[in-house]
């Protein structure tokens, strides 16, 4: 289940759907950036770190470092599935990762494949296509 749809699925009042919407577009907005911290949210935010924390938590059942996390990945499957990106070293900067191989490690925990998988099958399917 993506972030989104947790999001969309969670059993809480509608304001609080909307404000942790908001916390998911920021971070998209934010994708790319290496250097996207919990307090430089929580600065953006108007909150401390750990009422983010909270807030983040009770809403969806993630830290706010996995949720920007998660996030992330999910972005980086979507470029790898749609054949926007060439390398994974490129779709984990495209990401805001600096390591290819912390991003590859990630990745797999979390869709149960290596995104050069991803890689190969967008590739494959983009030759059919010619």
């Amino acid at each position: 289940m993506t972030v989104y749809q947790k999001i969309q699925q969670s059993r809480i009042p509608l304001y609080q759907k909307m404000w942790i919407s908001e916390v998911y577009q920021y971070v998209l907005e934010k994708v790319t950036d290496t250097n996207l911290s919990v307090s430089d949210m929580a600065y953006d935010f108007s909150l401390s770190e750990r009422q983010l924390q909270r807030h983040i938590r009770s809403r969806i059942g993630l830290s706010p470092i996995e949720f920007i996390r998660a996030v992330k990945l999910e972005q980086a499957k979507v470029l790898l599935e749609n054949g926007q990106c060439q390398t994974v070293q490129e779709t984990a900067y495209a990401v805001g990762f600096n390591r290819s191989d912390y991003f590859s490690g990630l990745f797999k925990n979390r869709f149960g494949k290596k995104p050069i998988a991803y890689l190969k099958f967008a590739n494959n399917s983009s030759m059919a296509d010619l």
